[in-house]
């Protein structure tokens, strides 16, 4: 059976990680990190994406991504394959260096994009690989302090526009967040954005076959959603894989909530539906 596709679309932003085979190290020295981000800059101008984070590790590697087209795909098989060419080269080396099936988690709202966004930029230091962030060179925390040296790819201006702050507190911001670290860490080990967006989906058509369209009938809709919720989907991955806005998944769901309190009828269709997952 062939892999499923990656969900990828216009505007999508997401937190990648690509670690190495057999925890083996992909940099070992300045010029194996300025090569990589050289990489990364010119595949991200290519196909038109957006750097908002990166944290370059021993043996794998953080990025936060705006991607313009549905690309994501493009961009990381330029950026993986290129630089494993480049190591292998230099550093008289056969083999892949990257795993195969890197991850890719979607942001889905403004509370996942900044707690990725400092998760990133903290790695160095929870890693403990410099006592200060500032002095580790090959993550974007230290370029928010330093921009006129920063990777011309890091955009100041999009990570403004996705997080209302201003770049002179980027820093500040992040080491008050600190508490953020594990939590993320845990949820993005135990949770992956998308894997439940293709599942909502597949149950998605599943009903559809059933019961008829779920877009054109308002009942089926309220029962679904609330159904998603009742299954612990997150908003933002209903949202994404219905393709309506969070606020409106939020609106169904609280409707449908009350209905579950008095509407007879509508509890019966619930556990019907609540059948099918």
């Amino acid at each position: 059976m062939g892999r499923e596709k990656r969900i990828e679309y216009k505007g999508a932003i997401y937190h990648v990680i690509s670690k190495t085979v057999s925890s083996e190290n992909a940099f070992t020295g300045e010029k194996d990190y300025k090569h990589f981000i050289k990489l990364t800059c010119n595949a991200f101008s290519k196909y038109q994406a957006m750097l908002l984070s990166f944290a370059l590790m021993k043996n794998h590697y953080h990025l936060l991504i705006k991607t313009e087209k549905a690309n994501l795909s493009q961009i990381m098989h330029e950026i993986n394959s290129k630089y494993a060419h480049h190591f292998n080269s230099v550093h008289i080396r056969k083999g892949h260096l990257f795993q195969d099936r890197y991850k890719s988690y979607v942001i889905a709202d403004d509370e996942y994009f900044l707690n990725a966004f400092v998760y990133i930029n903290l790695n160095p230091l929870e890693a403990q690989l410099v006592e200060q962030l500032e002095d580790y060179k090959w993550c974007s925390y230290r370029y928010f302090k330093d921009k006129n040296n920063a990777p011309k790819c890091l955009n100041f201006e999009e990570i403004y526009n996705l997080s209302g702050i201003e770049i002179s507190r980027f820093t500040q911001f992040i080491m008050s967040k600190a508490s953020v670290y594990e939590k993320y860490e845990q949820e993005i080990n135990e949770h992956d954005s998308e894997k439940d967006i293709k599942k909502i989906r597949e149950i998605f058509t599943k009903i559809q076959n059933k019961y008829g369209s779920i877009v054109k009938n308002r009942e089926l809709k309220y029962l679904f959603v609330y159904a998603l919720y009742h299954k612990k989907f997150r908003p933002a991955d209903i949202s994404l894989a219905l393709e309506i806005p969070d606020f409106t998944v939020r609106r169904i769901k609280n409707k449908a909530e009350k209905r579950m309190a008095s509407d007879t009828a509508f509890i019966e269709w619930f556990n019907e539906i609540d059948k099918q997952f």
